[in-house]
C-alpha cells in the first residue's frame, strides 16, 4: 500500500495499479486499495473506472481515504454537488479532520459557495494550521476573495512544508499574475497538479 502511494506521488499510476491489484481481494486492505486504485485511474484520465473503484472502497465510514477518493472521482465526472456532499457527510461524523474540512472547502469554492468555503477553511486551519493542504486551500480562499498578497504568502508557506505540492505551485502562479508578476506567475503555473493531499 505504501509503495503504491509513493508511485502515485511520482505519477506512476500504471505501476501503482499493478501494485495494488493483489490487495483488492484482501479483506483487510481492500477499501484503501480500491481508493488508491481510484486515484490511479484518475491520473490516467479513466473517470468511470475511477468512480467504480471509489464506490468499491466506500464501505468504510471512519477511514478518510475512501471518502477522499470518491469525492475526487465524483468531481472527475462533473458531479460536484455530490462530491461536496460526500465530504460534508464525513465531516459531520468526523469534524476534526483537517484534510476533510479543507477538501470540502475546496469543493465549495469550485461550486462558487465562497462563504461556506471560508468557514470550512477556517475550521480546517483551527484543527491543523501547519498542514500544507490546509494552508493551500486557505490561500485559494484568499485568492478568490481578491486578496492576492495573502494568497501568495499562504502558497509560499505551503511550499516550504511540501515543495512538491504542484497545486500550491500552480496557485502561487495565479497569485503572482494577479499581483503583476507575470514571468514568475507563468513559471509556477507550468507545474502539474497533484491529485490528492496527504491525509491527517
Amino acid at each position: 500500500m505504501l509503495r503504491a502511494s509513493f508511485l502515485l506521488q511520482g505519477y506512476q499510476s500504471q505501476q501503482a495499479t499493478e501494485n495494488l491489484a493483489p490487495l483488492l481481494a484482501n479483506t483487510q486492505h481492500a477499501e484503501n486499495a480500491y481508493a488508491l486504485t481510484a486515484m490511479a485511474y484518475l491520473q490516467q484520465g479513466q473517470m468511470q473506472e475511477a468512480l467504480d473503484a471509489a464506490q468499491h472502497a466506500h464501505n468504510s465510514k471512519d477511514d478518510i481515504l475512501p471518502h477522499l477518493a470518491l469525492s475526487y472521482a465524483l468531481q472527475g465526472m462533473g458531479r460536484l454537488a455530490e462530491a461536496r456532499k460526500e465530504m460534508h457527510d464525513f465531516n459531520t461524523r468526523h469534524p476534526q479532520s483537517a484534510t476533510a474540512l479543507a477538501r470540502e472547502a475546496e469543493l465549495a469554492l469550485i461550486l462558487g459557495q465562497v462563504p461556506a468555503a471560508k468557514t470550512l477553511a477556517v475550521q480546517a486551519h483551527e484543527v491543523d494550521p501547519a498542514h500544507p493542504y490546509v494552508i493551500a486551500v486557505n490561500g485559494l480562499v484568499y485568492l478568490i476573495d481578491g486578496n492576492a498578497a495573502a494568497a501568495k504568502a499562504a502558497f509560499e508557506t505551503a511550499l516550504k512544508r511540501d515543495s512538491r505540492d504542484a497545486k500550491a505551485l500552480f496557485s502561487l502562479g495565479l497569485a503572482e499574475i494577479k499581483l503583476g508578476n507575470f514571468q514568475a506567475g507563468q513559471e509556477s503555473c507550468k507545474q502539474p497538479v497533484k491529485p490528492i493531499p496527504a491525509t491527517r
